[in-house]
């Protein structure tokens, strides 16, 4: 359960793209699943041994109507969730009653999956820590007002009141026990899912010896002013390096992304691609020399782990959980937290010698399909499930 369903589009967030690949590769163990998404298209299909189906709830005309009138933007935005979730429930509960349900799953984001809060629905619920709100303020530095208190008491309550609570890493789940905070739900580690038959190194595909990729939206959070500062010192010692971003933007980042793009967009060794297909950004990792990962916080870091899956060597931040990604001169490179001189310096030493990128490129590939693929990991979530429903 999602906002957005990822069959529907590129399913560039993080969410969305543990939803996709946990949801196929559950359905290929023989599980048959159900994305229940906004924007799901309705559509059913086989994968392995399995099924996965989207399914979009529908609101009444009254609930549409009510969050179109709801002023100010703070109402609507409640009235906006509070009738998703309810058209939420009633989907699960016709599932429940038609098809039967054993868990559902849905992640801390906005509290959408508020809805199984209701004793009316019998499945398992397990909720996974992704984006809290806490977390999100934190990283982009929003004052802590009325609306973000309100939204993170909800993802709490939600988190407090499931079955089962999940976390991508250590420091998400020690960040959440502390800021939100937890104070009876005990978060489990398991890590994202990777899609390593996907993002894979690729033959035929040539190598540009100076582009330092960026990949994730343009914003604060993401570290993609200190990506841009990194290479103003980089190019005192190598001026043919280029850096390329591929990411968008969202609602509440857009000024701040638009300043960015005209404060770099004239420099002719920077270039912003915008959201990139993920058929196609295995490609573009594989066109790269180094991806920087130069986030303020990450809960996981798919675009590191995706990186490293494609044999790319990565310089990271130590910002969250990417250092359970990464042990540092051994499959990547870590830089302190917003330090852009350190991480020029890791990128010049990476451009200039191929041994290095190398070692790097081939322990990082090993560690993934070692640990982070998505049969390995799904295998994991699988245990859990089948003790939270007691059958393990």
């Amino acid at each position: 359960m999602h906002e957005e369903s990822p069959f529907s589009g590129s399913a560039c967030a993080g969410i969305a793209r543990y939803v996709e690949t946990m949801a196929v590769e559950m359905a290929r163990r023989g599980h048959q699943v159900h994305v229940v998404a906004r924007n799901a298209g309705g559509r059913s299909f086989a994968v392995g041994a399995g099924t996965l189906r989207e399914l979009s709830p529908g609101r009444t005309l009254w609930q549409k109507r009510a969050v179109a009138r709801a002023r100010p933007a703070i109402v609507r935005e409640i009235l906006d969730l509070l009738t998703h979730s309810m058209a939420v429930s009633r989907t699960l509960r016709r599932l429940e009653a038609d098809e039967g349900l054993d868990v559902v799953a849905f992640a801390d984001w906005r509290a959408e999956g508020i809805c199984v809060s209701s004793r009316r629905i019998k499945a398992k619920r397990i909720v996974r820590l992704h984006a809290p709100t806490v977390m999100v303020a934190y990283a982009n530095g929003w004052a802590w007002g009325p609306r973000l208190r309100l939204m993170n008491a909800l993802e709490r309550h939600m988190c407090e009141r499931a079955d089962m609570l999940t976390s991508p890493s250590r420091a998400m789940t020690v960040f959440a026990s502390e800021r939100m905070p937890l104070r009876t739900a005990k978060p489990i580690v398991v890590p994202n899912p990777v899609d390593t038959d996907h993002f894979r190194p690729m033959r035929g595909v040539t190598k540009d010896p100076f582009m330092v990729l960026c990949v994730g939206r343009i914003e604060p959070f993401k570290g993609s002013d200190i990506a841009a500062e990194a290479m103003r010192l980089v190019w005192r010692s190598v001026p043919e390096a280029r850096l390329c971003f591929a990411g968008g933007a969202n609602e509440w980042n857009r000024g701040w992304a638009e300043d960015f793009r005209r404060q770099w967009g004239g420099n002719p060794r920077v270039t912003f691609l915008g959201l990139v297909d993920r058929d196609d950004l295995s490609a573009l990792y594989n066109r790269a020399t180094v991806l920087v990962v130069p986030s303020r916080y990450e809960s996981f870091g798919y675009t590191c782990a995706e990186g490293m899956s494609c044999g790319l060597p990565v310089v990271a931040s130590d910002a969250g959980s990417l250092p359970e990604l990464i042990e540092n001169g051994q499959d990547g490179l870590l830089f302190p937290v917003c330090d852009a001189e350190r991480l020029a310096e890791h990128l010049v030493e990476l451009l200039r010698d191929g041994e290095l990128r190398r070692c790097l490129s081939l322990r990082a590939r090993e560690k993934m399909l070692d640990q982070f693929a998505s049969p390995v990991v799904a295998a994991r979530m699988e245990s859990i499930y089948r003790t939270v429903v007691g059958l393990g």
